[in-house]
């Protein structure tokens, strides 16, 4: 069973680039990402909705598309010693992590495509180690 929520959770994808860290430590950047949680499967758990803050300063959902873009390759590629961004299809991501404001780090266990009445959208699942 599972509770649709219409929340929003703020926080980072880990790894970031070199540049977002080092604003992030100065102390005057806000939450790259968002996530709008349209299922809880536990407090513990829960799938959503990637948003990023656009340059209106808007939070957007995440276009499927840009996941093949070359900057969110280079961003998330075993060069800079992340993992390297999986294609579509791919379920596990047991590098990646999201840093939710207030929350702590959670672990990203999938990011995939999935669509509901507006179109596709990327969901990322997420559970907090326990």
């Amino acid at each position: 069973m599972y509770v649709k929520t219409g929340r929003f959770v703020y926080g980072e994808l880990l790894p970031q680039s070199l540049g977002r860290s080092l604003s992030r430590l100065s102390g005057d950047t806000e939450p790259e990402f968002a996530v709008e949680i349209i299922r809880e499967y536990s407090a513990n758990e829960l799938v959503g909705k990637l948003h990023r803050k656009g340059n209106s300063g808007q939070w957007v959902p995440v276009d499927p598309g840009t996941l093949e873009s070359p900057e969110w390759q280079q961003r998330f590629s075993g060069r800079s010693g992340g993992p390297r961004m999986p294609r579509f299809g791919v379920r596990e991501i047991p590098e990646w992590k999201f840093e939710m404001a207030g929350s702590g780090v959670w672990k990203v266990l999938h990011m995939r495509i999935e669509s509901d009445e507006t179109g596709p959208y990327v969901a990322i699942a997420l559970r907090y180690p326990g």
